[in-house]
């Protein structure tokens, strides 16, 4: 067990996540004690953090080796920003919890849905193509919130935005699961999906911070308009997300093929029926110059 990287990697992006989303309500904002004291805390932890999953732990809880799979880093970085683009919608369009909760509901219809199609879309379509068609759907998603007007119509705004939403999280989360478990070992198949669970929730608390600063800093436009500038700001992070995957990430269509593990044993098996006719060509020309020898 890695107990030096969990004694720093929680409580630092514990400590930064809450000097970010803390900063926009504290009395003085960044000059305020506690708030520039738990960034640097946090900030100092995590470089530890790194250097202890680097060159300490035996067994450590991020190996460096898993980063070192094709794709994998834009891959995670592209889901960190496709995730932090949800905002607080109640806020913004002044409805009732009990109002947001139904605008919610195409979300879980829609999640239904695309668990069961999904499945076989995974098999006909590339993953960098669906992987396209979740980025739109994430910029879609914020991009109605960004342009929606006053006394907005449910139909031509919000239900869309639910639609796209859930085709942004749904597909996206799906795409990265068939990438874990085609290029990763085994042994490192837990560790990446862990890891891109913990991105959701880390996205979107990390980006609803820096959401809530943008908010604050242009409240004197009034409420609305200030989180219409927080949603344009999701809408520049979807669009880096696109980027992200359009340029470096590449993902063919599922199907039933070999694990890492099966296609390093059966390289290792060929190998040698390869080389084989090799050394025989080597051992053929000392074998004729000696029956050319003079008896």
């Amino acid at each position: 067990m890695d107990w030096l990287g969990a004694a720093t990697i929680v409580p630092g992006l514990i400590l930064v996540v809450f000097a970010v989303t803390d900063s926009s309500h504290a009395p003085d904002g960044w000059k305020t004690p506690y708030v520039y004291v738990t960034l640097i805390l946090g900030t100092a932890l995590l470089c530890a953090a790194f250097y202890i999953e680097g060159w300490v732990a035996k067994v450590p809880l991020l190996p460096f080796d898993m980063f070192q799979v094709k794709q994998m880093k834009p891959l995670v970085i592209a889901l960190f920003f496709s995730y932090g683009v949800f905002g607080v919608m109640e806020r913004i369009l002044g409805a009732s919890p009990l109002l947001t909760t139904a605008y919610y509901l195409p979300m879980i219809v829609g999640g239904l849905i695309l668990a069961t199609v999904g499945g076989f879309l995974l098999h006909v379509l590339p993953g960098t193509l669906l992987l396209i068609i979740s980025g739109i759907g994430f910029i879609l998603s914020v991009l109605l919130f960004a342009i929606i007007p006053e006394n907005p119509s449910y139909w031509a705004y919000i239900l869309p935005a639910m639609i796209c939403a859930t085709i942004g999280v749904d597909v996206t989360y799906n795409i990265s699961n068939i990438f874990i478990t085609t290029n990763m070992p085994q042994n490192r198949q837990g560790l990446a999906g862990a890891l891109i669970n913990s991105l959701v929730f880390l996205g979107i608390s990390f980006f609803l911070g820096i959401a809530d600063i943008i908010a604050t800093a242009t409240a004197h436009f009034g409420p609305k308009e200030s989180y219409k500038s927080a949603f344009w700001f999701g809408v520049g992070c979807a669009s880096f997300s696109l980027i992200l995957l359009v340029l470096f990430v590449k993902i063919e269509k599922a199907k039933s093929d070999l694990t890492v593990e099966e296609k390093a044993e059966l390289e290792a098996e060929v190998r040698p029926i390869e080389l084989r006719p090799t050394m025989m060509d080597e051992v053929q020309p000392s074998a004729s110059l000696s029956d050319t020898a003079p008896e």
